[in-house]
C-alpha cells in the first residue's frame, strides 16, 4: 500500500489526514489478541462478579493461566510495591527505569484539579536527600538529557517517571533507583517552590490549549458522562493559581504509596542483581495516612441524546463516531480471554479489509472508515465503536457505516476473508517473533510501564505466536461471525465533530440513520484478491562499478554500487536490529527542483504520482494483494529529492523493491481523488489559524529561507486554480528519467541486496545525467530584524510563541564547528530553561534548534523557540539577550559543561546503534565524500570540545547584528 508522508509545502494540506486519525480514535482501544499488551483486570466492582484483581494489588498475570515472558521477572515486595524487570539487551550497555504511580487526575478531589500534574513537576524540585534542581543535574552528569531521557507525565489514571540511562553501570542504576525512591516517599513539597512553579504549570496548560483538547473533552462527556477520567489532566487554572501546598501533600500521601507503585527496569541488565537493588531500596517504604481510592467505573449509560453534532473551530477534519455502551467489565488474564479477543479481532480485521473498497465505491464520502471494534478504558468503561475520519458527507458516511455493519451482521464475512486475515496476522506475528527482543531499552521500559499501570498480562513475541497458533486452529467462521453479530448491541450513539456546523445538524444524522436502518440489506460481493502482478521486469541490470566496503565503525562497512542504467546503490549490512531492513529510494531534485518564480501544480506532483495506484491494480486492490506481505511505501519530498521508504524483514526485500519499481514502470496517474484532496486541503487551511504552533509551522519555512517560494505553503485560491493534468505533466518526466539513489541498511547481505536491486530498479531505462540547473541551491538566511516579525493566530488569547535565530553555515563547512554549535545550543536552551521557565515561570519548555544544511551551501541557523504568553515576548527577548551576553563574556563552568557535553556524547553513541540513523545519514554518500568523513569524525569532535570552544562559538555566531526575531500572538495583540 502507499502511505503519503509529505515533507514540503503541501504538507500542511495533507498532514491533516494524519491528524484526523488521532481525532477519530476512541478513548482507548482494547488490544486485540495479537497484541503483546493484553487487556487487564481492574479494581473490583461489586456489581460485576467477574472482577478478579485490582490494578493496585499483585500481578494479575501470576493469578491466571498465561505464561510469563522468560525475559521478564515479576515481583511484589511485602509492602505491596510491584516491580517488573525486563532483560532486553539489544542496546549493549544501556538500561531504562520507570516508576508508575497508579493515580492521576481522575483521583483528584474537586479542589485538587491539576495537583497530580503539579505534583509531577514538584518531584524535580527537591526531596529529603536531593536539593532543588539537583535531580536533573545529577542525571545530566550521568549522560541523560532533560526532556528526552529524564521526564515525567501525568494522565487520568497514572503518573509515570522516566529515566533512560546512558549506561547500565552500578553507579547509574543505583542513582536512578535512589531518585525514584525519593520521588515516591521523600519529596519536600516546599511552598516557596510551589509558588515559583505555578507559572510553569499555567504556561503548560496555555500551550496545550488545542482544538484536540476541546474535542477530547466533548467526546469523553458523550462516552462516559461526568466520570473524572474525562477531565483535563493539566488541571483547572484557578486551582493551579491558588491551591495551598496542603492539598498537594494530601494527594501525595494518598496516592504515592508502595501498593500503588510499580518500578520497571529494562535493558542490558542482570535481573537478579536488579531485583536485589530494588528490594534494598524500596522494601522499607510505607504509606502515610489513609490510602486513596479509585472512582467507580461507568456502569450506567450516560444520559445524553443519541445524536450529537459539534463545531470545533480549528479541528483539522471532521470525524463521525458510532459508540455502543456496555456496563464496565474487566478482562481476565487468561487464555480463554485471549481467545475471545482473538475471535473478535479476526472478525473486526476481516470486516476492515472491505472498508477501503466500500468507501472508494461510494465516492469517498470520508477519507477513512473503520470496522466495529471493542472500545474500553481499563477500570473506567467498556463498549464498542466505529469511526470515520476526513468526513465530507456526514449523512452519506453514516448511512454507509450502518448499511455495512447491518450486512456483516446479517451475512458475516467469508471464509476467504477470514483466511486472509489469519494469514496476515500470522505473518506479522512471525516477523515479530523472528526479530526477537530488539527494541531499544527505553521503548521496552515505556511499553512495560503501560502494562504495569493497567496490571495487564503480556507475552513475548514468540509466546504470542505460539498461543495464536494453538488457538486459531479451533476458531471457526461461524464463531467469528457470531462475534461480529454480537458486537455493539442496541442503538449506537452517533457523534459528529467537525471544524464547522454540520449542514442540517443532528436532524440530518437522524434522518440518514433511520433510512439506513430501514433499507433492505444487500449482500456484499467480495472481490477476488488479485495476485501480485509485478514480479518480472526483464533482464537484470548490469553492475558497472562496485567499490570495496568503506568502514564507518558499524556493520560490515558501506558498499557503493552503480548499475548500467545509472542507478546508484548504497548498502550497509548491520546486526543492529535482527530481521530489520530499511529501504529508501531517492530521485529527482525534490523541493529544489520546483519552480522558483511561481507556485504551480508542481506542488501536487509527488502526491498524484504516489497516491494514484498502479496500472494493473487500484489502490484497494493493491492493499488486498499485499495484505499478507506487510510491506508498503511511505512517500514524500525532501529538499533535494523525492523519496520512497519502507521498513521490512529480509525475506520481503524482493517484494518491496518490486513495489517500488512498479511505481516507476506502471504508475496509474489516477485523478479521481483530486477533488477530495483539494477539500481536505481547504479544511486543513481553515484549522491552521487556531494555534500559535500551526501558524508558525505554516510560515517559518518561507520566512527562514528569505522568501524563497519553494518553501512557501500554498493556499486554497492557488490550489483551486490548478489542474491534475498540470501536476502529472510536471512529475512524469521526473519519474521517467531522474537519477535514482537506493539506500538499504539492516540485516542483509550485500551480495543479496545487489542482486535484488539488479532485478528491479536496475532494470529501469537509463536515467538522465544532465547537469543540475544553475543557481538551484542559492538560498540565504534572511537579514536581521530590527523589530520582531509578528504573526497572529485566532486561538486562545493567552497563547504565544517567540523565536530567536542566528544564521550560521552548512554542515560540511567545518564539522567540528557544527558540533560546537550543537553543544552551544544545548547550553543556551538549558539557561533559558532556568531563567525563563524556572526563575520567571514564563514558559513551559524552551526548545533549541540547530539547522546546518547538507544540500544548501553556506545555509544554516541556530536559536531558541519559547512558548510564552503574548505579553511576555519582550521579556523573553531581553532574557535571551542577557543569556547570550553571559555566554560571550564568561566561559561555561566545568560542571555545566560536563552536564551538557556528556549527554550529547552519549546521545551520539546511541544514535549510531540505530539503522534509521545510518539510513538518513548515508544520503549522497556515493557522490560526496564529505558524508562519510563527517560521520567518522563525530565522536572525536565531541570529545575534543572545550568550554573555550563554546565561548568562541557564541562570539562568532550569536551576533546582535544578525539576530532574527519572530513572535506569534493572538489577533488584536
Amino acid at each position: 500500500m502507499i502511505r503519503t508522508v509529505t515533507r514540503f509545502r503541501v504538507r500542511l494540506m495533507l498532514g491533516a489526514v494524519v491528524a484526523a486519525a488521532a481525532f477519530a480514535a476512541p478513548l482507548a482501544m482494547r488490544a486485540p489478541a495479537v497484541a503483546q499488551i493484553a487487556p487487564s483486570t481492574s479494581a473490583p466492582v461489586s456489581t460485576d462478579p467477574r472482577a478478579v484483581m485490582p490494578r493496585t494489588k499483585g500481578w494479575a498475570q501470576l493469578a491466571g493461566d498465561l505464561p510469563v515472558d522468560p525475559d521478564v521477572t515479576l515481583g511484589v515486595l511485602p509492602n505491596g510495591m510491584r516491580y517488573l524487570i525486563h532483560k532486553a539487551d539489544s542496546q549493549k550497555g544501556k538500561a531504562a527505569l520507570r516508576m508508575v504511580i497508579v493515580g492521576g487526575s481522575m483521583n483528584e478531589a474537586n479542589d485538587q484539579a491539576g495537583l497530580a500534574h503539579f505534583l509531577e513537576h514538584m518531584a524535580f524540585h527537591g526531596s529529603k536527600n536531593v536539593g532543588d534542581g539537583e535531580m536533573q543535574r545529577s542525571l545530566e552528569r550521568l549522560g541523560l538529557r532533560f526532556g528526552a531521557d529524564t521526564n515525567a507525565s501525568t494522565g487520568p489514571d497514572r503518573t509515570i517517571y522516566q529515566f533512560n540511562l546512558a549506561k547500565n553501570d552500578n553507579a547509574s542504576l543505583d542513582e536512578g533507583l535512589m531518585l525514584l525512591r525519593e520521588i515516591g516517599s521523600e519529596l519536600n513539597l516546599d511552598p516557596a517552590l510551589m509558588e515559583k512553579e505555578r507559572g510553569v504549570i499555567l504556561a503548560e496548560i496555555r500551550m496545550r490549549e488545542q482544538p484536540m483538547q476541546v474535542f477530547q473533552q466533548q467526546y469523553s462527556k458523550r462516552l462516559i458522562g461526568d466520570h473524572p477520567y474525562g477531565l483535563n489532566p493539566g488541571g483547572r487554572p484557578e486551582v493551579i493559581q491558588t491551591a495551598p501546598i496542603g492539598r498537594m501533600k494530601a494527594f501525595y500521601d494518598a496516592y504515592y504509596r508502595p501498593e500503588r507503585a510499580v518500578v520497571v527496569v529494562a535493558g542490558d541488565i542482570d535481573p537478579k542483581a536488579i531485583e536485589a537493588k530494588i528490594k534494598a531500596k524500596f522494601t522499607d517504604w510505607s504509606g502515610r495516612g489513609a490510602p486513596g481510592g479509585d472512582p467507580d467505573p461507568v456502569m450506567t449509560k450516560p444520559d445524553v441524546p443519541q445524536f450529537y453534532a459539534s463545531a470545533i473551530p480549528g479541528m483539522p477534519l471532521a470525524t463521525l463516531q458510532l459508540n455502543w455502551f456496555e456496563p464496565y467489565h474487566p478482562n481476565m488474564s487468561s487464555k480463554a480471554d485471549r481467545r475471545k479477543l482473538l475471535v473478535e479481532g479476526l472478525g473486526s480485521s476481516a470486516m476492515q479489509s472491505r472498508m477501503s473498497a466500500i468507501t472508494e465505491a461510494a465516492g469517498r464520502p470520508s477519507t477513512q472508515m473503520g470496522a466495529i471494534g471493542a472500545n474500553a478504558v481499563v477500570g473506567v468503561t467498556s463498549g464498542w465503536s466505529m469511526a470515520a475520519s476526513g468526513v465530507n458527507d456526514a449523512p452519506k458516511t453514516l448511512a454507509l457505516m450502518i448499511s455495512t455493519l447491518r450486512e456483516v451482521r446479517a451475512n458475516g464475512v467469508t471464509q476467504a476473508e477470514l483466511d486472509q486475515t489469519i494469514e496476515s496476522r500470522r505473518a506479522s506475528m512471525k516477523r515479530a517473533a523472528a526479530a526477537g527482543n530488539t527494541a531499544p531499552s527505553e521503548a521496552v521500559a515505556g511499553g512495560d510501564a503501560q502494562v504495569a499501570g493497567n496490571n495487564a498480562s503480556f507475552l513475548s513475541a514468540q509466546q504470542n505466536l505460539d498461543l495464536f497458533e494453538e488457538q486459531v486452529k479451533t476458531i471457526t467462521l461461524s464463531e467469528v461471525n457470531a462475534a461480529l453479530k454480537a458486537a455493539g448491541p442496541g442503538e449506537p450513539q452517533v457523534n459528529y465533530f467537525g471544524p464547522a456546523d454540520l449542514p442540517g445538524g443532528v436532524e440530518a444524522l437522524k434522518t440518514a440513520y433511520d433510512a439506513a436502518m430501514k433499507t433492505a440489506v444487500k449482500a456484499y460481493a467480495v472481490a477476488v484478491v488479485k495476485p501480485w502482478p509485478y514480479t518480472d521486469f526483464g533482464k537484470p541490470g548490469k553492475v558497472t562499478e562496485r567499490k570495496k566496503p568503506v568502514d564507518i565503525g558499524v556493520g560490515e562497512g558501506v558498499t557503493f554500487v552503480r548499475y548500467a542504467n545509472g542507478v546508484r546503490l548504497t548498502v550497509l549490512p548491520t546486526q543492529l536490529r535482527k530481521n530489520e531492513v530499511l529501504v529508501t529510494l531517492r530521485f529527482g531534485n525534490g523541493r529544489l527542483g520546483m519552480p522558483r518564480d511561481s507556485m504551480t501544480a508542481s506542488d501536487m506532483g509527488e502526491w498524484i504520482w504516489s497516491s494514484g495506484g498502479l496500472g494493473k491494480l487500484t489502490r484497494p486492490e493493491q492493499q488486498q494483494s499485499l495484505r499478507t506481505e506487510a510491506i508498503g511505501v511511505a512517500s514524500g519530498q525532501a529538499d533535494d529529492a523525492y523519496e520512497l521508504g519502507g521498513r521490512l524483514t529480509p525475506e520481503r526485500l524482493d517484494r518491496q523493491l518490486q513495489l517500488m519499481t512498479a511505481m516507476f514502470t506502471d504508475p496509474a496517474w489516477r485523478k479521481d481523488e483530486w477533488d477530495d484532496t483539494m477539500r481536505l486541503a481547504d479544511e486543513a487551511d481553515k484549522s491552521t489559524p487556531f494555534t500559535a504552533g500551526s501558524v508558525a509551522g505554516r510560515e517559518m519555512g518561507v520566512l527562514t529561507h528569505n522568501g524563497d517560494i519553494r518553501w512557501k505553503a500554498n493556499d486554497s485560491a492557488l490550489r483551486h486554480s490548478w489542474k491534475p493534468e498540470d501536476a502529472i505533466a510536471f512529475m512524469k518526466p521526473i519519474v521517467a528519467t531522474a537519477p535514482i539513489e537506493v539506500i538499504i541498511v539492516g540485516d542483509v547481505k550485500a551480495d543479496d541486496v545487489i542482486a535484488s536491486v539488479a532485478k528491479t530498479i536496475g532494470t529501469l531505462p537509463k536515467r538522465s545525467t544532465a547537469p543540475e540547473p544553475k543557481g538551484l541551491r542559492d538560498v540565504k538566511f534572511p537579514a536581521a530584524t530590527p523589530s520582531p516579525i509578528v504573526l497572529t493566530h485566532k486561538g486562545p488569547a493567552t497563547q504565544g510563541l517567540v523565536f530567536v535565530l542566528w544564521p550560521t553555515t552548512d554542515i560540511y563547512a567545518d564539522p567540528k564547528a557544527h558540533r560546537v554549535r550543537v553543544v552551544l545550543a544545548s547550553i543556551l536552551r538549558g539557561r533559558a530553561f532556568d531563567k525563563i521557565r524556572n526563575e520567571n515561570g514564563k514558559s513551559y519548555s524552551p526548545g533549541q534548534t540547530v539547522r546546518a544544511e547538507r544540500v544548501l551551501p553556506g545555509y544554516g541557523y541556530m536559536g531558541l523557540q519559547v512558548d510564552a504568553g503574548p505579553d511576555a515576548a519582550d521579556g523573553v527577548f531581553a532574557a535571551v539577550d542577557a543569556i547570550v551576553k553571559e555566554l560571550q563574556t564568561t566561559e561555561v563552568g566545568a560542571d555545566e559543561f560536563k552536564r551538557t557535553i556528556g549527554p550529547q556524547i552519549e546521545s551520539a553513541k546511541a544514535q549510531r546503534q540505530e539503522n534509521g540513523f545510518w539510513m538518513s545519514n548515508l544520503e549522497n554518500a556515493q557522490v560526496d565524500p564529505r558524508v562519510i568523513a563527517f560521520q567518522r569524525s563525530a565522536m572525536a569532535d565531541y570529545e575534543s570540545i572545550t568550554p573555550a570552544d563554546v565561548k568562541a562559538a557564541a562570539l562568532k555566531w550569536l551576533k546582535p547584528e544578525t539576530e532574527w526575531r519572530l513572535k506569534v500572538v493572538p489577533e488584536g495583540k
